[in-house]
This record gives C-alpha cells, sequence and structure tokens, in this order.
C-alpha cells in the first residue's frame, strides 16, 4: 500500500527524467523529489524490516490447510461480489475449518517418534511424545540445525527440551542398545533387538551379530567413512537389515 505508489510516482519521474536529460538539463526540483520519495520509500522498508512482530516463522502449513486457505480466497471472492447469508455460511465454515485443522487437529493427531538424524561427526537423536520434542545429542549448541528446525515444523512441535546420549532406549517393543567408541555392548540380562553404532567403535561386527542376534543395526554420520564401508558389507552378508542415514536419511520410527 506505500511501496507501490512510490513505485509509480518514481517510475514516472525516473522516465520524465530520461527524456528531459536527451534535451537538457533536468530542473533541480524534479531531482530532488525523485530522491524524496526514494528516500521515503527506503525508510519505510527500513522501517518495517525491523519490525520483528510482523515476522512470522516455522508455520505448520500442511497440504489440508493449504486447500482450504485456497478455497477461503475463492469464497471471499464470490462472496464479495454476491453478498448473500448463504455464502456468508459457507465462508464462516471454511474459515472455522481452517482454524481446527491448523490449531487443533495437529494436538489430537500427533504422534509418538523416535529420530536418529543424519549430522556429520555427531549424534543427534529425537524423542517425540505428541507435540514435545526431546532431543539427545553431543553438540556444544543445537540452535543452529536446520534439520531440527524442518523436523519441528513437520510435526508441529511445540516444546523441546535437551538431554545426553543414553545406553539403551525402549522404543515402543523394541529395546535400541548405543554402541558408542568404548565399544561396549555386552550387558548382562539385556537383549537388544536394535543396535545404534555412534563414534566409531572398534568392534568386530560378525562378533557383535552373532553375540546379540539383532533385527536392525542403525550407524549414523558421527562414524569413519571406512567403518561404514565394512559395516555395510558385514550386513549383507549376514543379512541382516541396516540403516545407514548418510544413504537413507534419517531413521524415523512411529508409534
Amino acid at each position: 500500500m506505500v511501496v507501490i505508489p512510490c513505485l509509480i510516482v518514481i517510475l514516472g519521474l525516473g522516465i520524465l527524467m530520461l527524456i528531459l536529460i536527451g534535451v537538457h538539463q533536468p530542473p533541480d526540483l524534479l531531482i530532488q523529489i525523485l530522491s524524496w520519495f526514494i528516500q521515503l520509500m527506503n525508510r519505510f522498508v527500513e522501517w518495517v524490516a525491523s519490525k520483528e512482530a510482523f515476522l512470522f516463522d516455522q508455520i505448520s502449513f500442511d497440504l489440508t490447510a493449504l486447500i482450504i486457505s485456497y478455497l477461503i480466497l475463492f469464497l471471499l471472492r464470490i462472496f464479495y461480489h454476491k453478498k448473500t447469508f448463504k455464502n456468508l455460511i459457507v465462508l464462516g465454515g471454511c474459515i472455522l475449518g481452517f482454524q481446527v485443522v491448523v490449531q487443533q487437529l495437529p494436538a489430537l493427531t500427533s504422534k509418538n517418534a523416535f529420530v536418529i538424524f543424519h549430522k556429520s561427526r555427531h549424534s543427534v537423536f529425537g524423542l517425540q511424545s505428541n507435540q514435545h520434542l526431546e532431543i539427545h545429542h553431543d553438540l556444544d549448541s543445537i540452535n543452529k540445525l536446520r534439520m531440527l528446525k524442518d523436523y519441528t515444523i513437520g510435526a508441529t512441535i511445540k516444546t523441546q527440551s535437551t538431554e545426553s546420549i543414553q545406553k539403551l532406549y525402549k522404543i515402543n517393543d523394541k529395546l535400541l542398545l548405543v554402541v558408542d567408541s568404548l565399544g561396549i555392548y555386552t550387558i548382562k540380562s539385556v537383549k537388544p533387538q536394535w543396535v545404534v553404532l555412534r563414534q566409531s567403535p572398534k568392534i568386530n561386527l560378525n562378533r557383535l551379530i552373532d553375540s546379540l542376534s539383532p533385527e536392525l543395526i542403525i550407524w549414523d554420520g558421527s562414524n569413519y567413512k571406512s567403518y561404514q564401508k565394512r559395516w555395510k558389507i558385514t550386513c549383507e552378508a549376514k543379512k541382516i537389515r541396516y540403516h545407514q542415514t548418510s544413504e537413507k536419511g534419517a531413521f524415523l520410527m512411529t508409534y
């Protein structure tokens, strides 16, 4: 509403300036008016950009919400040209449905999930409980991790907390064992179905498979590439299901 009128004046004066330059020297008053409009527009844009309250980010917007929003715009156009009670009811119903989809439905349909993100030289696990995400990691800071921001937006996460990486996890009906650089995987009375390898543990994977008989072996980006290649060959030879985050992306288990 402010920039477009300014642009119209600026373009008009700019064209007039070009014409006058071809004929003779433009008047100083015209130059000052053009300069004033440019400064006015720049200052207004700078003022708007400085207001954090005008900036909306991390908005969860799925396909259903997108379709309903387009439908609302279409119904607004119809109601503008034909203001009837029936059109008003239909428009109001769509707006109410949009509010339910955006605000209430994510809380009702949220789920639990376990995620192993891919991060080079580090390990990042996520435990989602409805709209809360508990992040287990070995980083100094997770504030600038784009993958976590993308996940929180997609999963409509409202709250977050952080913890250190644990040795054992109970994921629904699966027991997950984390084997780190210490290479300890033999724990008395524990029989994990899943095994996560992190920080390049110096282990004999054949011996681990024979000892634990896991259903699934996962390794993330914190491991040496040479180790990952060797583990992949071993799993394929043993016909053990595996997940390599550097090739397949993040590991996600929902329940």
